[in-house]
């Protein structure tokens, strides 16, 4: 589907019958396009656009690459974090004189809420300014999941190393927790990364072939780029750190617990000798014979049960 964007939004069902359209349009966003839609917008660029494994190599030379008056620039941003299941997705922006064209698999909140705010100024805006303001608004959806993940890891904090009255019942939920926090936090580092990569190769663009907009403008998503790398290093530091502290605690448990079936087992080693001892076959044995025999041995069996559990509490073992 592609989405010429005028004074409004114009979604093209039949590219070969909206050609005014397409020319008209300082913005062309299609999502999932067809091989016929794609023709539409080569037809349109005048140069061939790079397939889905073309621009996925990890290569700088395959991501960002001019050629004529044509730029290609593609980053990866992350979706899917509502889900669960956040990961990144790469959209291709191609930059052109008179026109944006962006192609992408998969729906975005971050392209959804550029779409939303677009109105007929942004239609007077140059190609470049109106790609500076789509990769603000990339920039600030990384920093609302950024900020989601700092509530999330303070949370956190504050369950594992303050609330001592409500201890962690789960730990493994917690881990589990932590290395959510962990894939978004790297997803976020990733994307800026790519982000950061592709300024430069905006500002090393030729002027006389793509009119950028104003430095002011690229400097501002520059600073914000690196100002936010920053905050999710840090998050991711504090990530590392709760990951450490939540597998101490866990080994903390695991030694209370050996600890208290080791104790459980002395307290029965002294009455399980006494018992033996008396089990024995042998017709003499002292105190067999006597009245009080049983009642005897049945009092010295539960005293050496509770002397190690009192030997226990002196050295603090319970």
């Amino acid at each position: 589907m592609i989405t010429a964007f005028l004074n409004k939004p114009h979604s093209i069902e039949n590219p070969a019958k909206a050609s005014a359209q397409l020319q008209a349009a300082s913005w062309l966003d299609a999502v999932a396009p067809t091989s016929e839609e794609v023709s539409a917008l080569e037809a349109l660029l005048e140069t061939a656009i790079p397939s889905r494994d073309q621009v996925s190599e990890i290569e700088a030379t395959s991501r960002l690459f001019a050629h004529d008056d044509v730029a290609f620039i593609t980053l990866s941003h992350i979706i899917d974090v509502e889900a669960g299941r956040p990961q990144l997705t790469p959209a291709t922006f191609i930059l052109k004189r008179d026109r944006l064209v962006t192609l992408r698999d998969r729906d975005s909140r971050a392209f959804n809420a550029f779409r939303n705010q677009w109105t007929d100024d942004y239609h007077k805006k140059k190609p470049s300014a109106i790609l500076s303001e789509l990769l603000n608004v990339i920039i600030e959806r990384a920093a609302d999941v950024i900020e989601e993940t700092q509530t999330n890891v303070n949370t956190i904090s504050e369950q594992l190393l303050v609330e001592k009255k409500k201890p962690v019942t789960s730990l493994s939920d917690v881990v589990r927790s932590i290395g959510l926090h962990q894939i978004k936090a790297a997803l976020v580092q990733e994307s800026l990364i790519e982000l950061e990569r592709a300024l430069s190769f905006i500002n090393s663009l030729p002027m006389d072939r793509f009119p950028l907009a104003t430095d002011k403008m690229w400097k501002s998503v520059a600073r914000d780029c690196r100002s936010l790398q920053e905050h999710t290093n840090f998050i991711t530091a504090n990530l590392g750190f709760l990951l450490q502290a939540a597998q101490g605690l866990i080994n903390e448990r695991q030694n209370d617990t050996i600890k208290l079936l080791s104790i459980i087992s002395i307290l029965f080693l002294p009455p399980t000798l006494l018992a033996s001892i008396y089990g024995m076959n042998f017709s003499q044995m002292p105190g067999l014979q006597h009245e009080l025999g049983f009642p005897i041995a049945v009092l010295a069996m539960l005293a050496s049960s509770v002397a190690p559990l009192i030997l226990a509490k002196r050295w603090r073992w319970l």
